[in-house]
Parts: structure tokens; sequence; C-alpha cells
């Protein structure tokens, strides 16, 4: 999958909550790094579900992400 991931060409919305343990920040980099117009969003005190954990953060980025 890794090879293929530069060949993304949509603006891609990353989102990493910070304290994630199931997928560590370092995999959300990676992709990050790897797709050419991806926008970094890092969620402090997060885990996993930050559309749950850090629901205004969140939607806020979202909102941002998709106005631009």
């Amino acid at each position: 999958m890794a090879d293929e991931i530069g060949s993304i060409t949509n603006e891609t919305l990353v989102m990493i909550g910070l304290d994630d343990a199931t997928t560590p920040p370092d995999l959300s980099y990676a992709l990050h790094q790897g797709i050419p117009r991806a926008k970094l969003v890092e969620i402090p005190d997060c885990g996993h579900c930050p559309q749950i954990q850090a629901r205004d953060t969140f939607v806020a980025s979202v909102l941002d992400f998709l106005a631009d």
C-alpha cells in the first residue's frame, strides 16, 4: 500500500489523535508525507476516535478542510 499512497491526487485530510494507540501517529505522519495534497491536523489528548473524543476540534477541522 505504501507505494500507492503517492498516487492519491485528491486533497486529503489526515487527522491524528496524538494519544492513538490503535493507529500510532507515526503511520498518520507517513500518510501525510506520502500524499501530495494532504493536510495534517494533530489533536492533543485524543485517541483513535476524534469524532467522539474531540468533537468540536474534529468538526471545525473538517469544515475548514471542506471550505478550502
